[in-house]
């Protein structure tokens, strides 16, 4: 079965499906796992193709798609597997008969689960004061700090268009930028989007914030200049 993406033109094919998510591959090759409000949403099956929608604004558009991917771009840290380590048994002398295995009971294989149990996943959602750093330069530069539907997600608005965006949890927050805005400034992380540039800053610092300021101007100065 193929989909259209409603944002870009771009053919998939299914490749495979559950209950929680499905793999589609590009016309490029390339293997993209979604879930299924993500496929609903932004690809239709081409038989659906000719069926006309309502249009809708370039920029709400962008700005449903950043909101989309901020789902799916959650930072929650990777969980930690203890490495289990066999004891090494003792050689038996040659003389010592072998003595029968005997099969562990329901009760003892319990026990050997209650003793190593699985560490829980941290959770790391919740405001970091970096976020607030960031909202009030917005504020201060006459610019508006959108709270979209997603909960960790945060859209910056000069004369109602988007000049950057960012996501946060208690650890840290991550920048959304153009590439072209801030490309002599910083290192940054390159995605497929729009928004290209992503850098992630932890510690609310005198550097970070600098920096996060230097970022932020540049970006709404490259909006203001488009």
């Amino acid at each position: 079965m193929k989909f259209k993406s409603v944002r870009n033109g771009q053919v998939a094919e299914l490749v495979s499906e559950n209950d929680k998510q499905v793999i589609i591959k590009l016309e490029s090759g390339e293997e993209k796992t979604l879930s299924h409000a993500t496929l609903k949403r932004w690809w239709k099956p081409m038989e659906e193709e000719l069926v006309e929608e309502q249009p809708q604004s370039e920029s709400g558009v962008i700005e449903e798609a950043i909101q989309e991917e901020a789902i799916e771009a959650v930072e929650e840290p990777a969980e930690e597997t203890e490495e289990v380590v066999e004891e090494e048994q003792p050689i038996q002398e040659e003389s010592a008969p072998e003595e029968p295995k005997q099969e562990e009971t329901k009760s003892e294989k319990k026990a050997k689960t209650e003793k190593t149990p699985k560490q829980k996943r941290e959770t790391v959602s919740g405001d970091h004061p970096l976020k607030f750093f960031i909202e009030q330069l917005a504020i201060e530069r006459g610019t508006k700090v959108f709270v979209a539907t997603v909960p960790s997600f945060r859209s910056l608005k000069v004369d109602g268009k988007m000049y950057m965006a960012f996501t946060f949890n208690k650890k840290g927050v991550t920048l959304w930028m153009r590439s072209k805005a801030v490309e002599e400034l910083t290192d940054y992380k390159k995605m497929n989007h729009m928004f290209d540039a992503r850098v992630h800053f932890g510690e609310d610092n005198k550097s970070n914030k600098e920096k996060i300021t230097k970022l932020l101007d540049a970006s709404l100065e490259f909006q203001k200049n488009k």
